[in-house]
């Protein structure tokens, strides 16, 4: 059964429509809603609150300024990174449902 399998695979792959070019759909769709808001989230794993002020950072300054910059947070989980990211994408604390199986 495997051995015929292969050979079907074979033919499959060897068949002239499997190399023939796709055909051009057209232009590329265009986007006529409204404009999304885009999010850009920055985390620094392993910083002390105050690491941002010892070096110069303009771009991100201005990102900071143009934007939000949280003054303070929370960790849900203090020393691993990622139930904290899972909880700031989600808004739910990764022991919550079924995810407290998860291994970190």
């Amino acid at each position: 059964m495997l051995l015929l399998g292969l050979v079907l695979l074979c033919l499959l792959a060897s068949s002239p429509s499997a190399a023939a070019p796709l055909q051009d759909s057209g232009p590329d769709p265009v986007f006529t809603g409204s404009p999304r808001n885009k999010l850009l989230l920055i985390s620094f794993d392993g910083f002390r609150w105050d690491y941002d002020q010892d070096v110069e950072t303009p771009h991100l300054d201005k990102m900071a300024q143009d934007g939000v910059k949280a003054a303070y947070v929370t960790p849900s989980f203090i020393t691993i990174t990622s139930p904290t990211h899972f909880t700031l994408l989600t808004g739910s604390y990764l022991c919550t449902g079924s995810l407290d199986r998860l291994s970190i």
